[in-house]
């Protein structure tokens, strides 16, 4: 008959080791990223996610230099994806910077316009619509930098003829290959991984003016959680996390 009090004061004295031992808070990680590389941070992040279920990342995607506004003015982010050049200016608020992917420059051309532009040379043809973007913006200063590569192998005339067929927008690349998709321009000067070769034809630049520019993650210093921070990026520079990046045609780092 003593069994029934023994069996009572065994479960509450189990359940009092359960309350003991909290389960392990969710972390939260906060990041910027890049926009061009959305596709494979997006996949990154789902299976990072999956196989760490005690951490979420909320991921926003910002132009290079609205990230780097942000993060000198002390915004609490976890940790940053962006053109290499801008974290140069970063390292008072940045640590641990590593090289993740490179991309390189090319033409992205309307399906419609296959059959009027071969080579760069092509972007000076009468009667070609072709969007830029805002010179001093990120995507705007790369295409400038193609296009005075292209001056230099083609000659002036190139520049005034290619000047002419050019509207200058603020639309970030990805909008740009969208109004490619559309037809509403005949072809932009873009990041080769941005092009969808299903929807739009891709045309290499010459190698003597290719943009190549590499990309990095870091962590914020600001950050208050660095170890799982530091878990991820180590992670996304590893074998699997690259593997995602070298699926979305993200040239290796």
């Amino acid at each position: 008959m003593k069994l029934r009090p023994f069996l009572l004061s065994l479960g509450a004295t189990a359940l009092c080791l359960t309350l003991a031992t909290p389960a392990k808070a969710a972390v939260a990680l906060t990041m910027l990223a890049a926009p061009n590389a959305h596709e494979a941070v997006q996949d990154a992040v789902s299976v990072y996610e999956k196989s760490q279920p005690d951490v979420s990342i909320a991921v926003t995607y910002s132009g290079t230099k609205v990230i780097a506004k942000e993060v000198s003015q002390g915004v609490p982010i976890d940790l940053i994806v962006i053109g290499e050049t801008a974290m140069d200016g970063l390292s008072a608020f940045i640590d641990a910077p590593a090289p993740l992917f490179k991309e390189h420059t090319a033409i992205a051309v309307a399906k419609s316009a296959g059959g009027k532009i071969h080579d760069a040379r092509d972007l000076a043809k009468p009667g070609i619509r072709f969007d830029k973007r805002v010179p001093g913006t990120f995507a705007g200063d790369f295409q400038q930098a193609v296009t005075t590569k292209l001056t230099a192998l083609y000659g002036k005339d190139f520049a005034a003829k290619y000047d002419t067929n050019a509207s200058v927008s603020r639309l970030d690349t990805g909008k740009l290959t969208a109004l490619i998709e559309a037809d509403s321009v005949n072809a932009a000067i873009v990041f080769a991984a941005e092009i969808d070769t299903k929807k739009m034809s891709i045309v290499a630049l010459p190698t003597e003016a290719t943009v190549t520019i590499p990309y990095s993650s870091a962590f914020v210093k600001v950050s208050q959680h660095v170890a799982e921070t530091k878990a991820f990026l180590a992670w996304r520079g590893g074998a699997d996390g690259q593997a995602i990046f070298h699926a979305h045609h993200h040239d290796p780092k």
